[in-house]
């Protein structure tokens, strides 16, 4: 989706204004030209996409504050560890094995710029003072989630539509491009993509959009709307991870939330689960629904999607790593796609990819980013107990349904639309983590020192008799 100069100017003042009247609501437009415009771009001898131009802004304008966090092993800052990741596995290895490339450095700028997501999530939550930032990147994601739920709305169930929206974000592709041929309009109007192209992209946006907004947003009339937009955007996604990552992650709420909260929840899913469940089956989006899960019932393991993903990508990884050994200490990189297709000459390794989010951290940064993707997902379940109770069994949701992403998924390795939503939450979880463990360490330093400069009682010793 190439920028014309109208909607570049546009895009240009609207990052000046917030430059000019308030650096925060740089946060309003973070999500919105990743979430709505993934697309949008300006083609300068390579594509320099509007979201990582916003990121880059967001990280001049906060530099002092985001270098300023004094990092712990309580929380580790995981953008560091993956920014080095990158560079080795990206850049330097690459440089030694490949023809030399300059994709090779454009993708390190953006799988770069793409974990700095963590970064944002933490320095929002280990400054309380930051709280118009945390304000304007929660109306940000509703405004996304109220779009793309209306957008996938409209898609499913017509081709005119979905060719007239891939019309829109793919209108610089070629006329032979998958994206804005004929059959992709069909098969988006049967499960909607939305700007993502993929169906499961959209599923993934509405869950993680809602999940963030019950976070982020207290206008309960605004969070009442944007959950109504997502289930849109997750049914006529037909995705069935999505679907299961939303119930499980309303299981893990409901198991984490405090005593009221779980009431609320039981008393919703039983006065509107049946009103739901009956508007469910006569609406056009549930024989697509059922006709997709119909095909567990002569077993998960029959399904060709689950074979492609649990059975053959395993198999291609191994026989990768079988022919290229040094897979297994550098990886292939964070984009080998996007190098393969660029003419770097590297066809054996790109055909290790797979679509299992945490086996894929081993194929981009090899065994060292495979133990750094599990170790932040563990490290960030530790740091629940940092969050206040009433944020607890919110934060518990979000991680389930980012570790189901991961294990049915490749989209949060690849796609930085769903890489922001799944690194944001676990950088806001470090960010509390930090500040917490760096209170208790203040108040324990206190105490001592009062200890020590307290006078002791003057003691006079009396004669005997």
């Amino acid at each position: 989706m190439n920028l014309t100069l109208p909607e570049l100017l546009l895009a240009a003042f609207l990052i000046g204004l917030c430059l000019w009247r308030s650096r925060a609501a740089l946060f309003f437009l973070w999500p919105i030209s990743i979430l709505i415009f993934p697309t949008a771009r300006l083609v300068i001898g390579f594509p320099l996409y509007i979201y990582d131009v916003v990121a880059i802004t967001i990280a001049a304008s906060y530099w002092k504050e985001i270098l300023g966090i004094r990092w712990s092993i309580a929380a580790i800052p995981w953008h560091y560890v993956f920014w080095t990741l990158i560079l080795i596995c990206g850049v330097l290895w690459p440089l030694v094995i490949y023809d030399f490339n300059l994709e090779i450095f454009w993708v390190y700028s953006h799988a770069t710029i793409a974990f700095s997501s963590f970064a944002f999530g933490s320095l929002i939550f280990f400054k309380d003072e930051l709280t118009e930032e945390r304000k304007f990147l929660g109306y940000g994601i509703a405004v996304s989630a109220l779009t793309i739920g209306t957008i996938g709305a409209i898609q499913f169930g017509s081709v005119e539509v979905s060719k007239a929206i891939s019309d829109v974000f793919y209108r610089d592709l070629a006329e032979d491009s998958l994206f804005v041929s004929d059959y992709y309009a069909q098969i988006a109007s049967e499960r909607a993509a939305g700007p993502y192209g993929s169906a499961n992209g959209l599923g993934i946006v509405g869950v993680m959009t809602a999940l963030m907004i019950i976070v982020l947003v207290r206008h309960k009339p605004l969070v009442i709307a944007c959950l109504i937009a997502s289930a849109f955007a997750v049914l006529a996604s037909v995705s069935r991870q999505a679907m299961i990552a939303a119930a499980l992650a309303t299981i893990a709420y409901f198991v984490f939330a405090q005593s009221r909260q779980k009431g609320g929840l039981l008393v919703i899913l039983v006065v509107l689960g049946p009103m739901l469940v009956i508007a469910f089956l006569g609406s056009d989006f549930a024989a697509s629904t059922l006709e997709r899960f119909s095909r567990w019932e002569t077993g998960i393991q029959e399904d060709d999607n689950f074979t492609a993903r649990y059975i053959d990508g395993p198999l291609r990884l191994i026989e990768a790593v079988r022919a290229f050994p040094d897979i297994i200490l550098f990886g292939t990189g964070p984009d080998i796609q996007k190098l393969y297709s660029a003419g770097s000459g590297m066809i054996g390794r790109a055909q290790g990819f797979l679509s299992i989010g945490y086996a894929l951290f081993f194929f981009q940064y090899g065994i060292l980013g495979l133990i750094a993707g599990v170790w932040m997902h563990i490290q960030a379940w530790a740091q629940l107990r940092f969050m206040p109770v009433d944020l607890r069994g919110k934060f518990a949701a979000i991680l389930t349904a980012i570790v189901t992403f991961y294990v049915a998924d490749n989209a949060p390795n690849i796609s930085e639309s769903i890489a922001m939503l799944c690194l944001l939450p676990i950088g806001m979880l470090a960010g509390q983590a930090l500040k917490a463990s760096q209170a208790r360490a203040l108040a324990v330093a206190g105490q001592q020192a009062s200890r020590q400069v307290a006078p002791r009682p003057f003691v006079t010793r009396q004669s005997p008799g």
